[in-house]
């Protein structure tokens, strides 16, 4: 096989922080992008982009609306395009990442290498480390040693700690073994299981149901779950439970041949995904899927399946929406949910059909004298007393927007209040999106299961999230005031306090 060396240094770096490496002829620019990314030392969660200049030619991911490409020329689509097309004439190019921090690296084709032995790439010489994530670009990086190196300036402390988490040593024998292990051999559901903490590997036997079959050593275990995961009929039924954006998610790893590298607004979609077990989410931010995985789905992907799937996922959906809004409700009104599904049709007799397909240890919900209901109320005939506190009020039904809104995120995640909720906890704690979102969406089904504002003030000291200023606890508490106000409750059938007033 031929490879090429390549050398790829950091623009605007002094002295230069640049890598040597060598890469397989046989990949596309997807792989040499996420490559790139891993021999420099770079997180990978940001975009990217190839330019070759002299060529009018953009290489990267994209959609219709992404903002990568908007200069003058040809865009091509990076997993469809192999290196060997370009690198054997074009001795430049530049690669582009993070389009926020602008990080431009120059990359020369130094030799091509006619007999290398290896299918997998590897760095052979460095100078330097890389800097650290969301630093502000190459002048923000130098701003923060400056800083760095004069005890004296009032930001020290701060950024001294702040680069001491995302400023590390290079070590390129780690990152070369890391580079083997992505790209040498395909990934297999054992040593998926095997990589797992036992901790996850049990929760993982509670999922399959397997606690009491799977008895003796961890070998034993994993053998066990093997078995039981690759089987066609349960791998059908446990992905039956994923709407249309987690299945998608899904099959963007199986297309990719099991290594996909997710955009950061995509990260969240693969969390209940590795809950099953079928995919595994490494450090480097990379998905990856055992290759017997992707075998088993290809033949249980068929119209029938994916039929069953629309339906059986959407009645997970609606029962999840419904035990959060009403927490006891008719089936009745379970189809009224279920009719705003385009295309799905439900009747009594084909929800038990789809309901009796999810996966046991999935069902968050309980059949009791023809009512459906969230468990969390089964305790000492809690269901009882709802019932008696919620009266003759009306069950609110939700929009389609909601409901997918809900499928997708978790939660009703495009409440206004929700969003501001939303900024300030990014603002104020610096927190990122995803773990913005997923904690506003726990104050949400805090506050929808009948929580006040000082029981989400409790949530916030649980997670360590404390004011630093009384004019911050104060905006807190306006916005969730606002939040309280417009949360869809359980005591009241779904019902935001302010519509209630209304009413």
């Amino acid at each position: 096989m031929r490879g090429y060396q390549l050398k790829i240094v950091l623009k605007g770096s002094h002295p230069p922080i640049w890598r040597r490496l060598i890469v397989p002829e046989d990949i596309t620019f997807f792989e040499l992008a996420h490559i790139l990314n891993e021999a420099m030392g770079w997180l990978d969660y940001h975009l990217y982009e190839i330019q070759f200049r002299n060529l009018g030619i953009h290489i990267g991911e994209y959609e219709d609306d992404d903002f990568g490409g908007w200069q003058e020329g040809d865009r091509m689509e990076a997993s469809e395009t192999y290196i060997r097309d370009f690198l054997d004439r074009e001795k430049h190019f530049m690669y582009w990442y993070d389009f926020g921090d602008d990080w431009e690296h120059k990359v020369t084709v130094e030799k091509i290498i006619e007999d290398y032995p290896y299918d997998y790439p590897q760095v052979i010489k460095f100078k330097g480390d890389c800097p650290p994530e969301d630093c502000g670009g190459i002048d923000g990086f130098y701003e923060k040693l400056e800083i760095m190196n004069n005890p004296e300036d009032p930001y020290y402390d701060d950024i001294s700690w702040w680069m001491e988490e995302g400023y590390r040593e290079y070590d390129m024998e780690a990152i070369n073994e890391s580079l083997k292990i992505d790209n040498s051999r395909e990934l297999t559901l054992r040593e998926l299981l095997g990589s797992i903490p036992d901790e996850d590997l049990d929760n993982l036997l509670e999922t399959y149901e397997l606690r009491g079959k799977a008895k003796g050593n961890r070998a034993q275990k994993i053998t066990t779950l093997e078995k039981e995961m690759l089987t066609p009929k349960v791998m059908a039924s446990h992905l039956s439970i994923f709407g249309d954006v987690h299945l998608k998610a899904f099959e963007n790893v199986v297309n990719k041949g099991g290594s996909y590298y997710p955009q950061p607004d995509e990260g969240y979609l693969y969390l209940p995904l590795a809950g099953e077990g079928y995919v595994g989410l490494r450090e480097d931010g990379c998905i990856c899927m055992p290759a017997d995985v992707i075998e088993v789905y290809n033949r249980i992907n068929t119209p029938e399946f994916q039929e069953r799937r629309a339906h059986t996922s959407w009645l997970c959906m609606c029962l999840a929406v419904a035990a959060e809004l009403y927490g006891v409700f008719p089936v009745d009104v379970l189809l009224k949910l279920l009719e705003r599904g385009k295309g799905l049709t439900f009747d009594a007799s084909s929800v038990m059909e789809y309901y009796n397909n999810i996966p046991a240890s999935d069902v968050v919900y309980k059949k009791r004298l023809a009512l459906f209901a969230g468990e969390e109320y089964f305790e000492d005939g809690m269901y009882r007393e709802l019932l008696e506190y919620q009266g003759d009020t009306d069950y609110y039904i939700p929009t389609l927007m909601e409901l997918k809104d809900y499928q997708e995120q978790g939660f009703f995640s495009r409440n206004i209040q929700i969003q501001r909720l939303i900024s300030f906890l990014k603002k104020t704690f610096e927190l990122d999106e995803n773990i913005a979102s997923a904690i506003s969406g726990q104050v949400q089904k805090e506050i929808s299961l009948g929580g006040e504002v000082e029981d989400v003030f409790e949530l916030f000291d649980s997670l360590e999230l404390v004011m630093t200023s009384e004019k911050e606890g104060e905006k807190l508490v306006k916005i969730l005031v606002e939040v309280w106000n417009n949360t869809r409750s359980v005591l009241n059938r779904g019902y935001t306090m302010a519509e209630m007033r209304g009413r």
